[in-house]
């Protein structure tokens, strides 16, 4: 029982790492994903100090640059979550651990006053159908001999009639 329990609790830390795993990689792959976004939509990030260029294309590049920065900000916020997340769900399966093993023994304890509420009453229905066999007994011998008598005190009243 004990090995079964080991084993789900093997398979609960490998989900845990896999999940933070599977994390840093989004992580990696939305951040990488984010920077050819912008790389393709401005054609670059490099700021060329050239005199022929407009004044409105630093205006675009910086602005540009913001809006990756909020979604750089926005992702950090969404990876605090998820560890959040996470932690908050490693700390209830701890608890419940824990918890499962303090009702352990007072669950088996229960079961064994259980069997033992269970075997006495057995025992009382056994003794009980005996005795209620022997009063059946009683009973009936009794009605019987009382039967027995009434058909004599029956039988002697109308005989004596026909005697007189």
């Amino acid at each position: 029982m004990s090995d079964t329990n080991e084993h789900k609790a093997k398979i609960t830390r490998f989900q845990f790492y896999r999940i933070i795993l599977l994390s840093v990689v989004a992580v990696f792959l939305i951040l990488y994903g984010v920077i050819l976004i912008v790389l393709e939509k401005h054609g670059s990030i490099i700021i060329t100090l050239d005199k022929s260029e407009k004044p409105d294309i630093y205006k675009q590049q910086i602005a540009a640059l913001t809006e990756v920065e909020k979604n750089l900000d926005n992702l950090n916020r969404f990876i605090k979550q998820q560890k959040q997340q996470l932690n908050d769900s490693q700390t209830i399966l701890n608890d419940l651990r824990v918890e499962h093993e303090k009702l352990k023994p007072i669950v088996s304890e229960d079961e064994k006053v259980v069997n033992a509420i269970l075997e006495a009453q057995q025992e009382h229905q056994r003794k009980s159908v005996w005795i209620d066999r022997g009063f059946g007994f009683v009973a009936g011998v009794f009605s019987s001999m009382l039967a027995s008598l009434l058909i004599g005190f029956v039988a002697r009243k109308w005989k004596k009639p026909k005697q007189e």
